[in-house]
């Protein structure tokens, strides 16, 4: 009786972590929204290593577009 409960338990827990998975595909624009905070991320590490520094309203406005999905 125990290992039933459990085998059910474990099918469970993989079909809900297939069909979780499944549904948190990526559409082509949340790719391409990533892609561009990615670039972002990556020209401002190479800025900061060359020593150039941003302000804090520049700060915001990337946060704000990194933030926003489409």
């Amino acid at each position: 009786m125990k290992t039933i409960k459990t085998l059910a338990i474990a099918l469970v827990a993989t079909l809900a972590a297939t069909f979780g998975a499944s549904a948190m595909a990526a559409t082509p624009s949340q790719i391409r929204h990533e892609h561009r905070v990615e670039h972002r991320v990556a020209h401002h590490h190479v800025a900061h290593r060359h020593g150039h520094r941003i302000s804090r309203h520049h700060v915001r406005v990337l946060h704000a577009k990194n933030h926003n999905r489409f």
